[in-house]
């Protein structure tokens, strides 16, 4: 089984062995922490690798997300050959813009068409023991699918597609909201990689947010388990020393 690096500094630091390919991954944590920034950064920098990926986006437009991703310099419109959106978020507006890379779901909530749909455009793309494929928010797609649906949904995406093709799921889960916390415990068992992203509450207590992320789980490789502070610059995400950040502050 082949890892692969991130290409972030501060993950491959905290993960030196880098990342098997068949590994779903979720990233957690609080609104505001960088759960998204962190998705488009390892989605960009897979493809800069020369490997496809797939952006399934349930939060927001393509259009805005591509703007977005822009102020990072990260332009995935270059990337068209190799790249696609599965857009689950403009089934609520009425103009609906699609593309050559970019397919719109009609009915996210059908679960079943939403996979065969996802699998298809991995095989359009060639996706098998290469590629990338990101979920955010997988939050946002409970709000409207069935609780247990969507778990054995989770389960089926992890066998046909990390653990069938070798190819790494990332999602983003926000923590917070109470109705769905059942459902998000079950992630701690269903997904191979669990990276944690908090804001400091030492740091809190003197008044301001300092982020911070730890790999809580790491399927099949060495992992770090430090909570480590960070930061999201206009190049993406990079470490921050705490004890200076905290005097700096004082």
């Amino acid at each position: 089984m082949e890892n692969i690096k991130t290409g972030i500094e501060i993950l491959d630091k905290l993960l030196p062995h880098s990342v098997p390919r068949d590994n779903f991954i979720g990233l957690f944590g609080e609104g505001g922490t960088g759960k998204s920034v962190i998705l488009y950064e390892l989605l960009y920098k897979r493809l800069e690798m020369g490997e496809p990926g797939i952006l399934v986006c349930f939060e927001d437009v393509p259009r805005s997300i591509i703007d977005h991703m822009k102020n990072f310099n990260w332009d995935v419109t270059k990337f068209k050959k190799n790249f696609r959106f599965l857009d689950c978020y403009s089934f609520r507006m009425e103009t609906r813009r699609s593309s050559e890379f970019i397919k719109i779901v009609t009915r996210p909530s059908d679960l079943d068409s939403l996979t065969e749909t996802l699998f298809d455009m991995m095989d359009e793309l060639d996706m098998n023991g290469k590629g990338i494929v990101v979920f955010d928010s997988l939050t946002e797609l409970m709000t409207i699918s069935h609780a247990p649906d969507l778990v054995d949904t989770i389960k089926d995406w992890r066998a046909r597609g990390p653990n069938e093709r070798n190819v790494n799921f990332l999602a983003s889960i926000h923590y917070g909201l109470k109705i769905f916390s059942n459902v998000i415990d079950t992630f701690d068992y269903i997904m191979d990689g669990l990276i944690d992203l908090r804001y400091d509450p030492e740091a809190m207590k003197k008044g301001f947010l300092l982020k911070e992320m730890r790999i809580r789980k790491m399927k099949g490789t060495f992992h770090v388990t430090n909570w480590t502070p960070f930061e999201i610059t206009d190049k993406g995400m990079k470490e921050l020393k705490k004890e200076k950040t905290l005097k700096k502050k004082d």
